[in-house]
């Protein structure tokens, strides 16, 4: 695979992280910073200052996890979820950067999507949920934690994302890797502005992977595993068979 062909697309540390991880396997890939973090200290304090009474802290994405612990360090909490009974994380890269703060057993559900923690998810009747998300996540986790029976779900935004309009795409590449429903409408916007054709996608899981077709990126793979490491997998498995 000629260098550059294989472009990532996602925040500036999603990006780090692939680009590490296909590094290590061989594969040189160009990254295209789309998206821009914007992370609410202030929200996630209040949160870490107000954790009596919660049964479980849920997690769906490292970033949560990430953005929390630097929370952690600024208010001088090293161990900021002990108060929480138990403890749960959307897939295993999540749950792994869980371990820095919890040590206890971490859920992770069958497959690694919001829906299916939150059907899976245990002891849920009658108990108090804290879930760390991104801002732009949709409501279906807090609405079917809801309906199983949980007495209050609070949903703390721990951070959001925007599109940097002023990104440069690469025009050499042949296929894209997409983490994310934001960044597949990031790689969407800045290919339509700068009148680039839009190229094959690799995607993280089935949403993202939804919203590029509804894009009409095409979408010749989608990981079994959502995770960082499940797309590279995918990716391989796509470029073995190009």
């Amino acid at each position: 695979m000629p260098d550059g062909a294989l472009l990532v697309v996602g925040t500036k540390s999603f990006c780090r992280r692939a680009r590490d991880l296909f590094s290590k396997i061989g594969i040189p890939v160009a990254t295209l910073e789309a998206l821009e973090e914007d992370i609410d200290y202030e929200d996630v304090t209040d949160a870490l200052l107000q954790m009596d009474g919660f049964d479980w802290g849920v997690f769906t994405s490292v970033n949560a996890v990430r953005v929390l612990s630097e929370t952690a360090q600024r208010l001088g909490l090293e161990r900021p979820l002990d108060r929480l009974k138990w403890a749960a994380a959307v897939g295993p890269s999540t749950a792994k950067a869980l371990a820095e703060l919890w040590k206890g057993e971490v859920f992770i559900p069958s497959s690694y999507t919001t829906e299916v923690l939150a059907e899976q998810l245990p002891n849920v009747e009658g108990s108090s949920i804290i879930a760390f998300r991104s801002g732009q996540a949709d409501e279906r986790l807090d609405t079917i934690l809801l309906r199983r029976g949980a007495r209050r779900v609070v949903r703390v935004s721990a951070y959001s994302v925007r599109i940097r309009v002023d990104a440069d795409v690469p025009s050499e590449h042949s296929l894209v890797v997409l983490g994310a429903p934001s960044s597949a409408r990031a790689y969407h916007l800045l290919c339509r502005s700068r009148g680039l054709e839009t190229r094959p996608a690799i995607c993280i899981g089935p949403v993202t992977g939804n919203v590029a077709t509804k894009l009409r990126i095409a979408v010749v793979g989608v990981a079994e595993e959502h995770s960082l490491e499940g797309v590279v997998r995918k990716a391989l498995e796509v470029i073995g068979n190009a």
